[in-house]
């Protein structure tokens, strides 16, 4: 096997290719530079157009053909019905697999903009499609940071049909009592606050510890006013067209402590929000929060 040193020179290769792809004549006609790439290693193209008709410019042409895929950011957030048309040719119709697995139409608010995806051409009955394939989304969607410096409960809704996996970020969060955090999920019917089966246990230093329950929601111990959550909350769908939700936690609650935990349920439809509250009724008093998910 020749050593990089000993490779030959290829006409028309840049400083900054990583694979270059040639012809055998031995000149670069195709490469993947350093620029194009994402986590993972795979080319990114940003889309263009209007959110009602997207457009998406190819490094290299190719005629449209079932099951090609490739990894792109919407610049804007599809509108309801959105189509993209690849290098000039027939505009798709944007799809998605819903939770249940069905492939139907965008609606609004279900990609978000700056999404990184992969974008998956299919043929449905005769029809070439353009799905939206959001278990391999490439970065996270997030809901924002929010200050919990007062009030009883913060809500993130409007979560995409098909989300399999919700994150709760906790910076220095804390009550005002001696409350516990909860944890609540929901569907368009509302919040949930039945079902749960939640454990949360603090670990203080020297070895003692003492953990607490809730079938109201995914709980987080914290064990007085003069403590605060800091930490992550991973809430994941336990299988793709399923409604049952596995959670599990870890974080700090004070300089001394350890805060592990778990909890599950199963929701009647599809899971659209999340509520970070109490237990009781303290207010929040300090911190920040954030809630993702892909």
């Amino acid at each position: 096997m020749p050593k990089i040193s000993e490779l030959p020179v290829l006409a028309g290769a840049a400083a900054d290719d990583i694979v270059p792809i040639v012809d055998t004549s031995g000149s670069v006609t195709n490469k993947v530079t350093a620029a194009g790439l994402v986590t993972g290693g795979f080319p990114l193209i940003a889309t263009a157009g209007t959110a009602a008709a997207f457009t998406l410019a190819l490094p290299t042409s190719l005629t449209n053909a079932a099951g090609q895929s490739f990894n792109i950011r919407f610049h804007l957030a599809p509108d309801a019905g959105a189509t993209i048309a690849i290098d000039g040719q027939t505009a798709l119709a944007l799809r998605l697999y819903d939770g249940a697995g069905a492939l139907t139409a965008l609606v609004a608010g279900d990609v978000a903009i700056d999404s990184i995806v992969t974008l998956t051409l299919i043929d449905d009955g005769g029809t070439l499609r353009a799905v939206v394939n959001r278990d391999r989304t490439l970065r996270k969607q997030s809901g924002g940071t929010v200050a919990t410096t007062s009030g009883t409960a913060f809500d993130y809704i409007n979560i995409p049909a098909g989300a399999q996996e919700i994150e709760i970020l906790l910076d220095s969060v804390s009550l005002s009592g001696s409350d516990e955090l909860l944890i609540q999920i929901g569907t368009s019917g509302g919040v949930v606050t039945t079902g749960y089966s939640s454990t949360s246990v603090a670990n203080f230093a020297g070895g003692s510890g003492n953990g607490v329950s809730s079938t109201s929601g995914f709980i987080f111990r914290l064990s007085g006013a003069a403590n605060y959550a800091t930490g992550r909350f991973l809430i994941s769908r336990l299988e793709p067209g399923t409604n049952v939700w596995i959670s599990v936690h870890n974080g700090t609650g004070a300089s001394t402590n350890a805060i592990h935990g778990a909890g599950a349920i199963t929701l009647g439809a599809e899971l659209d929000r999340v509520r970070i509250t109490r237990s009781g009724t303290d207010t929040f008093d300090a911190g920040q929060l954030n809630v993702k998910w892909k």
